[in-house]
C-alpha cells in the first residue's frame, strides 16, 4: 500500500480502492497499540481506533491473500479493545452505584443530625438552643450537598456522558465469528 493517494494514482486505474483508502497522515502511521503521544490524553476510554485498521481487509479488495500473522494481529487487537469496552461498562456501572450511595449517605447525615438536634431534653436552655441550631445547620448543609449532587449527576447524564445507551448488554465474546 502506497503512502500517499497521488502517487497510487499515477501507479493504478480508477477503482474501489479509490472508496476506501485514504490519504495517510504522519499521525495514521503507527501501530494499533502504539501509544507514544497519547500522554496528555485523559484514559483508555477516550482512545481512538485510527481509520486505517478499520478500513475493508485485502479480502473486500479481492485479494484473498491476508496473511495470517495480519488476521491474528486484528484479532489481538479487537480483543483489546473488547476488553477495554468491558473495563469502561464496569466502571461507569460502579461509577453510578457511587452516585447513589453519596446520595443515600447525605440522606443519613441530615437525618442524624436532625436526630440529634432533639436527643438532650435534659440541657439547659441556652446551651439547648446552641446545640439545636448547630445540628440543624449540619442537617442543611447534608441535604444541601444531597441536592447538589443530585443535580450535577442528573445533569451529567442528560448532557450523554454516564450514559451506556450505545452499548449492548450482550457480551459478545465469540472472536471465531469476527469477521477481518
Amino acid at each position: 500500500m502506497c503512502a500517499k493517494r497521488p502517487n497510487h494514482q499515477l501507479a493504478r486505474a480508477p477503482g474501489i480502492w479509490e472508496e476506501t483508502i485514504r490519504v495517510l497522515h504522519p499521525w495514521d502511521v503507527c501501530a494499533m497499540d502504539d501509544s507514544e503521544g497519547r500522554s496528555v490524553q485523559l484514559g483508555e476510554g477516550y482512545r481512538t481506533l485510527l481509520w486505517i485498521w478499520m478500513a475493508p481487509g485485502l479480502r473486500a479488495m479481492g485479494d484473498t491473500a491476508g496473511t495470517p500473522e495480519m488476521h491474528e494481529a486484528l484479532r489481538i487487537e479487537w480483543a483489546k479493545c473488547h476488553a477495554r469496552r468491558n473495563r469502561w461498562v464496569e466502571e461507569e456501572l460502579l461509577v453510578k452505584e457511587e452516585i447513589q450511595r453519596t446520595i443515600a449517605f447525605c440522606e443519613y447525615k441530615a437525618e442524624q443530625w436532625t436526630e440529634r438536634a432533639t436527643a438532650r431534653p435534659g440541657l439547659p436552655l441556652d446551651l439547648l438552643d446552641g446545640v439545636r441550631a448547630y445540628a440543624y445547620y449540619q442537617a442543611a448543609s447534608s441535604m444541601t450537598g444531597r441536592h447538589l449532587f443530585a443535580y450535577y449527576f442528573h445533569a451529567l447524564a442528560l448532557s450523554g456522558h454516564g450514559t451506556d445507551e450505545d452499548l449492548d448488554d450482550e457480551p459478545d465474546d465469540d472472536l471465531d465469528d469476527l469477521e477481518i
